[in-house]
């Protein structure tokens, strides 16, 4: 090979590598999985839905209905082959200081309820999942209702 093309191949594959190596920092100081980021996707979040009092598993927001005064529903879909989906969205309400109350399991549905006070409200969450759910097994259903 001449020199001139070893030069040039390189100078070529450095190029690419110092692009992948970019890449790669951003993808990385992007996942911080400290911090929740929330639902994304198609369907818009109530415009009184509590975001900063309630966070919420990453994940596709498929379903979200509901106001302060009867509570709001929402189904959001995780990251296929992903953690367990029930257990990734009660850990991250316990985080925020939730306190888990009731566990409950039947026919493979799974419900877990949470309460926490913040401000001058307090939030009951039940939080659940199925095999069976319109949105797949990788679905979390969430049902907020505020104490009064």
């Amino acid at each position: 090979m001449s020199p001139l093309l070893t030069g040039r191949l390189r100078r070529a594959v450095l190029g690419i590598l110092a692009v992948l190596a970019l890449a790669m920092t951003l993808v990385v100081g992007g996942c911080d999985s400290s911090e929740s980021s929330g639902p994304t996707g198609d369907v818009a979040m109530p415009a009184d839905f509590p975001k900063k009092d309630l966070p919420l598993l990453d994940g596709r927001l498929i379903q979200a209905t509901g106001n302060a005064a009867d509570g709001w529903s929402l189904t959001i879909q995780g990251q296929a082959g992903g953690p367990n989906v029930l257990d990734s969205a009660v850990q991250t309400l316990t985080k925020a200081g939730y306190t888990e109350s009731s566990r409950t399991e039947e026919g493979g549905t799974r419900t877990v309820i949470l309460s926490a006070k913040k401000g001058d409200r307090t939030y009951w969450v039940t939080v659940g999942s199925s095999p069976r759910a319109a949105g797949g097994p990788n679905s979390v259903f969430y049902q907020v209702n505020l104490a009064h």
